[in-house]
């Protein structure tokens, strides 16, 4: 495994492609390749894959295209999770934990998996 660092080109984010994505800051990504690690974050930051409704702007998702994300490969960091894309804050947070299992139950969490008890969801 490598960690595949993706950062947004600068002069690119005003472009329509970024309207297909939730996020448009730096993120990590261990995986075996370029490739899968272009398709995890592509896939993590997806409107469609946040339930957000998909505006048909533009068929093309920014990180599976490196004139508008510039990646640099990494040594492997088996303190983070494989096949994830994280953000900047979350590959943080999982540096600073102890726990694998907080991080996941963390990444649920923001993904809406998981639910607190007494907290209603709307």
């Amino acid at each position: 495994m490598k960690v595949f660092r993706g950062t947004p080109v600068a002069d690119r984010l005003s472009a329509p492609h970024w309207e297909r994505s939730t996020y448009r800051g730096p993120c990590a990504v261990r995986a075996e390749d370029l490739a899968t690690a272009m398709d995890l974050a592509a896939i993590r930051f997806d409107l469609r894959t946040a339930g957000l409704a998909d505006t048909g702007a533009t068929p093309v998702n920014p990180w599976e295209v490196s004139e508008y994300v510039l990646w640099t490969e990494h040594p492997d960091d088996p303190g983070l999770p494989a096949g994830t894309a994280l953000t900047r804050d979350e590959e943080e947070r999982c540096r600073a934990s102890t726990s694998l299992r907080g991080l996941v139950r963390y990444l649920l969490r923001r993904a809406g998996a998981i639910v607190r008890p007494g907290r209603n969801r709307t």
